[in-house]
């Protein structure tokens, strides 16, 4: 019985054997060259592609200008900052001066 199944094995094997030769001559199969336009294949995929780019668009042209705004508002901070700094430094200032005439009138 196991003779048998080994001869069928072999004979499905070697049979198959030169589909495989074949296969190997023919050498490096010829692709044609093709170019997808990704944006018409998207399209065609998804037809509401046209509004979620319009949407995403949108998004983006908000978020540019939230940046822009976010940036004039830190210069504006940061010039407060610095008047509020130089503010105090011109307090200290005095307050050392006034202390200092006070030690030299004594």
């Amino acid at each position: 019985m196991d003779y048998l199944r080994k001869q069928a094995s072999r004979k499905r094997y070697e049979s198959a054997e030169p589909e495989w030769e074949q296969i190997r001559d023919i050498g490096e199969v010829e692709r044609p060259d093709i170019q997808i336009d990704i944006r018409a294949q998207t399209e065609a995929d998804h037809p509401d592609a046209r509004c979620i780019q319009r949407r995403l668009n949108s998004q983006l042209e908000r978020i540019r200008v939230g940046n822009q705004n976010l940036a004039k508002r830190w210069e504006t901070t940061a010039l407060r900052t610095r008047y509020r700094e130089l503010e105090y430094s011109l307090k200290m200032q005095r307050k050392r001066l006034a202390l200092l005439t006070g030690l030299v009138n004594q």
